[in-house]
């Protein structure tokens, strides 16, 4: 490894200090030092990397990119000049062994000094690898197909041209990239582009492979409407403190003699000290902005995404996502408690029919069907698909086998997404489809189709013209006053068929009969009639002529 020069006097600036590559400590190669970020056979802990690091020779400086979370974007930041606060006998402090950064560049003789913790040199996702794209020209070619695209991905194991891989929170950058991102804000497109570029053209997409697959990391997405994994928030900067500015300045004054105070500059330190302590006050007002900005109330679509939103204002016929039923709403600022809210409005539906004992239990795969619009039944022959009656777990059940396994499934997903635990792999494998139920007489039947009504209303709202249709029929409406229940299963054998229900692909309703029908039907089933129907994207539900329901006097 070569010797870095020392900056000549007239050095007043970091753009010129990291423009000089003859003063990179690792000029000649990055091996030995990114060998060290390597994150497979037998790697360094974030512990021993921090060691690392804090101790090198502050008389020359070093540098490191991370991904700074800035709201919804994400930013490419430097920090550069690590140093530890050296403890002094006699004069405790509590910056004593603790390792600070500056971010940026020289403004008015200040420079933002940082925290510097282990942890970032942790694995970034816990350590579990990623697919990415398997070379940086891959990653280039799939932006330059979508320019307004910020992130890639996420990719799936069956992509083509992907690889896998893992990386450290931060990562060691050459010299020569450095001013790429100093005193800048580049996202993470634009960044990429950039750095992957150059790093090409130098042949550092091999010699640096570990800055390579961090790179590729950063630019691909963690989940579908999220940002990469790597993004990570801003590091903390210390309270203001004459000490700790003082050791901060001298390692800048190192890098930068032209930047030297005079010999009495006590005052001008003093001054530094003013501004810093200005500078602090306004980054805690920035930091409670941002604050307040994550706590405000989740969209719909940042909660299921925007192409679940469309499809709801499709089914539900409004506009804007916030006149969807009230439910929407409260499972977006649910969470992970997504099945408590779907109980909750169940409950309240319940009670607004006067039925607060009837409403179905809630679990997992009743909240997963509800939330990703899983609701159709696309085979007639599998009862577990979609939402529909045989689905339905009852109250009335708690106690028997079915009922016992339902409350178990829910009891098990509420452990697994309480903010209080974190449930392992095993655990999650417990949560599985819940079983068919098949009525055994009228009342649990008409039970059932209580219970689903229920549903439907909790996530149509009780003004769509399906759920009047529903309750019309087999609900607690009028019609179910005044004779529905005669309507409602008029003699066995029958066959329930509902052939077009809530989905973004129904047109009218099929009838069996001449004329239109309502979207929700239930017809007696002749000798002559097919033991079934079929139609497109469009089974809920349906009993067919091997699954009756005998009316019991």
């Amino acid at each position: 490894m070569a010797a870095a020069a020392s900056a000549p006097p007239s050095i007043q600036t970091y753009r010129q200090y990291f423009a000089d590559e003859s003063r990179d400590p690792h000029s000649e190669s990055y091996r030995p030092l990114l060998s060290k970020f390597w994150a497979e056979n037998n790697p360094s802990t974030s512990q021993a990397l921090y060691n690392l690091v804090s101790s090198a020779d502050t008389s020359q400086a070093s540098a490191f990119l991370f991904l700074r979370q800035d709201g919804n974007d994400a930013f490419f930041q430097v920090l550069h000049s690590l140093g530890t606060y050296p403890a002094v006998i006699g004069r405790p402090s509590p910056w004593d062994g603790k390792a600070y950064a500056s971010v940026g560049g020289v403004v008015n003789g200040m420079i933002t000094t940082v925290d510097l913790q282990p942890s970032a040199f942790e694995y970034s996702h816990g350590g579990l690898s990623e697919n990415v794209p398997n070379t940086l020209a891959r990653a280039r070619e799939l932006l330059t197909q979508s320019p307004d695209l910020e992130f890639l991905g996420p990719f799936l194991d069956n992509d083509a041209q992907i690889t896998t891989t893992r990386t450290r929170q931060y990562i060691p950058l050459p010299f020569r990239y450095v001013n790429l991102f100093l005193d800048r804000e580049v996202k993470v497109r634009k960044g990429f582009i950039d750095l992957s570029t150059l790093m090409e053209a130098q042949g550092d997409d091999v010699a640096c492979a570990e800055l390579r697959d961090w790179l590729l990391l950063a630019v691909t997405r963690g989940t579908p409407e999220g940002t990469p994994h790597l993004v990570q928030p801003a590091p903390s900067v210390p309270m203001a403190d004459r000490r700790l500015l003082a050791h901060r300045l001298d390692i800048t004054h190192r890098h930068l003699p032209g930047l030297r105070l005079p010999t009495d500059g006590s005052s001008h330190l003093d001054t530094l000290v003013g501004k810093l302590i200005h500078e602090q006050r306004l980054t805690r007002i920035e930091a409670s902005d941002q604050a307040n900005a994550a706590q405000a109330p989740k969209t719909v679509a940042k909660a299921l995404g925007s192409e679940v939103v469309s499809t709801l204002l499709a089914i539900i016929g409004v506009s804007a996502e916030e006149d969807l039923p009230q439910f929407w709403r409260d499972v977006a600022q649910a969470g992970k408690r997504d099945r408590q809210a779907l109980e909750q409005a169940l409950l309240s539906t319940a009670r607004d029919l006067g039925m607060a004992d009837a409403a179905p239990v809630v679990t997992p795969d009743l909240v997963k069907r509800a939330t990703g619009l899983q609701w159709a039944g696309l085979s007639v022959d599998n009862l577990s698909e979609g939402i529909q009656p045989f689905s339905i777990i009852l109250p009335d059940y708690v106690g028997s086998e079915v009922g016992v396994e339902a409350q178990r499934l829910a009891k098990t997903y509420d452990i697994m997404n309480g903010t209080q635990t974190t449930a392992s792999l095993k655990d999650a494998q417990t949560v599985n489809s819940g079983k068919a139920v098949i009525p055994k007489d009228f009342g649990e039947a008409r039970a059932h189709l209580v219970a689903l009504m229920m549903v439907w209303t909790v996530l149509l709202g009780d003004t769509h013209p399906f759920v009047c249709s529903f309750g019309q029929r087999g609900g607690r409406g009028p019609a179910a006053q005044s004779g529905g229940q005669a309507r409602f299963l008029p003699h066995s054998p029958i066959s329930i068929l509902h052939p077009r229900g809530p989905t973004p692909y129904s047109g009218q309703a099929h009838s069996h009969q001449s004329g239109s029908a309502p979207s929700h039907h239930v017809l007696a089933r002749q000798p002559s009639e097919p033991s079934h129907y079929r139609h497109d994207h469009a089974c809920l539900f349906l009993f067919t002529s091997t699954r009756r329901i005998h009316r019991h006097s």
